[in-house]
């Protein structure tokens, strides 16, 4: 018969063995099937490449690693981009991206996702906007190697080569960073010459520094400054254009007159004055654009008037006084460029819906861009670009650094997708001011040409406060 002591021992026993089956069936807690492994406590400044890459682990039921299985990444905004560096998990159920930072400040959220799995890792950055000079107007100008920018105040600030006083700082030291115009001038306007400058200042007066032979500064003489010097005859100017060494203006009770070498508008053949002259006839003028060897005009009826070489108006023969242009719609504002890459002009209609309007020595033609309504446009040389209305800016013609071969026949999206404030492109490549924070940007490259790096555009740096 067993003792109380025997059936004691035997009880605990049996209790235990229950206990451990009970512990060996039971439920585990639910797997996290995919994880962020690291990169997920990084921040940056906008379009950074973040410098650790986005690393995520893949499991299965038991938590063991799952490999071969493709990961599907995504990024909010959408102006950011990820770049997986293989398209499946590893061996050891992990997969890694390199992350590029968007255009827009704040949170950017970078996620990774696998077919059959519910779960999604996040990776969440805080982005800073990326310091730079900011400016609301950048400079026109094709045929410049400089660029130029004002900023809120109405300061004018140029950077880039020097050799002719181009960059209006009273010396002839070129500067990779933007360096104030020697002036306590304030403008509104700017537009570059070939190793020059002008701009119309607040009160309507033109001035000009850098390289005036030829006439262009239209004050009666050959000559070039490092500082600002009065331009223009004293004349008072509400807009005009330059295309070195032509430039044209419309003064303030919308006259135009042009100076410099070229075919003026005043009826005579090619000359060189070094004093502006009235453009022939009686209209009055709301717009005008210079290109490389002709000159187009909006009147106040909004109709179009060119004079110049032919095969870039789209006039029969050269013209040497306004010149009708006909089966061109009803024009709100104009701008010119070579006509080599591009069409020689182009320009958005009163009431055209968005439609762009572009000419040259081939016929008009009408269009939005991606089926988008046009918000802007620029011919500068050989370059075109444009602004549609959800702030994306496009691309297309020459490289502004002149290389073989063309960007594109046809506009092409420049990334980031902005909003951008105000654009232009230069002999050293395209600008942008960005609308979030006034900073402005420069492209090296573009889509289908140049380098890969060169297609994020980078700030143009501050001057060094000494």
């Amino acid at each position: 018969m067993p003792t109380l002591a025997a059936g004691l021992t035997r009880s605990v026993f049996a209790a235990a063995l229950l206990g451990a089956c009970a512990e060996s069936v039971a439920p585990k807690g639910p797997v996290d099937h995919l994880v962020v492994v690291s990169g997920a406590d990084q921040e940056g400044f906008t379009l950074d490449t973040l410098p650790e890459h986005l690393v995520v682990r893949l499991v299965d039921d038991a938590g063991l690693p799952l490999a071969g299985r493709p990961v599907t990444w995504s990024s909010e905004p959408d102006a950011s981009r990820i770049i997986p560096t293989a398209r499946t998990t590893d061996a050891s159920g992990t997969a890694r991206a390199i992350a590029v930072l968007g255009f827009t400040p704040g949170e950017q959220r970078f996620v990774a996702r696998v077919d059959g799995f519910d779960e999604a890792a996040v990776f969440e950055i805080a982005v800073e906007s990326r310091p730079g000079f900011e400016a609301v107007s950048l400079m026109r100008g094709g045929t410049a190697d400089h660029m130029c920018g004002i900023d809120r105040e109405g300061r004018a600030w140029c950077w880039g080569p020097n050799e002719s006083g181009q960059l209006g700082t009273g010396d002839f030291e070129a500067s990779g960073v933007p360096r104030p115009v020697l002036t306590s001038l304030r403008f509104r306007r700017l537009v570059g010459l070939y190793q020059g400058t002008c701009g119309i200042t607040a009160g309507s007066e033109l001035w000009c520094w850098g390289n005036g032979i030829g006439g262009a500064f239209g004050n009666g003489r050959d000559e070039q400054s490092s500082v600002p010097i009065r331009a223009a005859g004293g004349l008072l100017l509400r807009d005009f254009d330059a295309d070195f060494p032509l430039t044209c203006g419309i003064t303030v009770d919308s006259l135009a007159y042009c100076w410099g070498r070229g075919i003026l508008g005043d009826g005579n053949p090619p000359s060189t004055m070094l004093d502006p002259v009235r453009v022939a006839g009686d209209s009055r003028w709301i717009d005008i654009s210079v290109g490389d060897s002709h000159v187009c005009a909006i009147d106040d009826a909004h109709s179009v008037w060119c004079w110049g070489r032919s095969f870039l108006t789209g006039l029969d023969e050269d013209a040497v006084t306004p010149t009708a242009i006909p089966r061109i719609p009803p024009l709100a504002s104009l701008t010119s460029g070579w006509g080599l890459g591009t069409a020689a002009h182009c320009g958005l209609p009163v009431a055209g819906g968005g439609m762009m309007v572009c000419w040259g020595a081939e016929p008009v033609s009408q269009q939005r861009i991606d089926g988008l309504p046009v918000s802007g446009v620029e011919l500068e040389a050989q370059t075109g670009m444009a602004r549609t209305i959800d702030g994306r800016l496009w691309i297309w013609g020459q490289p502004p650094q002149c290389c073989d071969g063309f960007i594109s026949a046809v506009p092409v999206a420049l990334g980031p997708a902005g909003p951008w404030l105000d654009f232009t492109s230069g002999d050293d490549g395209a600008y942008a001011i960005s609308a979030a924070d006034s900073v402005v940007y420069r492209w090296t490259g573009f889509p289908g040409f140049g380098p890969p790096t060169g297609l994020l555009p980078r700030p143009v740096p501050v001057a060094a406060v000494p």
